[in-house]
């Protein structure tokens, strides 16, 4: 049995979780700060922007500086709640690759940990949405047997091991290649070729 008290190489923390027998961590993936931050904080843009627009607008019809401040003051505290929440999720957004299956740690008050073994993997798919392009990040999306059903994006990159948020560009393309490398590897140790 693997020992509990192994430690994670690049923050020197306790693993959340306690390897296999034969399992050995190969890497750990950290999102990029920045990106990760700006791109959660950007998913509250557009309901505050709505907002205060609705309220530019009334305050035009009305000509009261009041009816202005109200959306400009409630963007702000949107957008303060939301970079709070980014701050607070990239504590906790971390995985593993080992020689046996992709693990991932993700919340924001408290976490989960899921993990998906290598000789499931199917594709990995590199992803550049356009606040990934304006950030130049890019994330991966792991598909597993079977494929998977659509998310949305709040969801799917919060609440699922199969997501990798916030990367460089290059660091995206090494990991695709590693992930891929370590399944051929495990299906070759375990005999499953499909």
């Amino acid at each position: 049995m693997a020992d509990k008290g192994q430690v994670a190489a690049q923050t020197g923390e306790p693993l959340p979780f306690t390897l296999q027998d034969g399992e050995n961590i190969i890497s750990e993936v950290i999102p990029d700060r920045r990106g990760f931050i700006l791109s959660r904080s950007f998913s509250g843009v557009i309901p505050a922007i709505v907002i205060a627009l609705i309220g530019i607008a009334s305050s035009i019809n009305a000509g009261t500086l009041v009816l202005v401040l109200v959306p400009t003051i409630t963007f702000v505290i949107v957008e303060l709640i939301a970079v709070v929440v980014a701050l607070i999720a990239y504590n906790k957004f971390k995985y593993w690759l080992t020689n046996h299956r992709v693990i991932g740690r993700r919340g924001i008050i408290g976490y989960s940990i899921n993990s998906i073994p290598l000789e499931n993997v199917t594709d990995v798919v590199i992803n550049r949405g356009v606040i990934d392009r304006i950030l130049t990040l890019s994330s991966i999306t792991i598909v597993p047997i079977g494929g998977m059903q659509f998310v949305p994006r709040g969801k799917y990159g919060s609440g699922n091991v199969n997501y990798f948020p916030a990367l460089k560009p290059q660091h995206a393309v090494e990991l695709q290649a590693l992930i891929f490398k370590l399944r051929d590897e495990r299906k070759k140790e375990t005999g499953r070729v499909f």
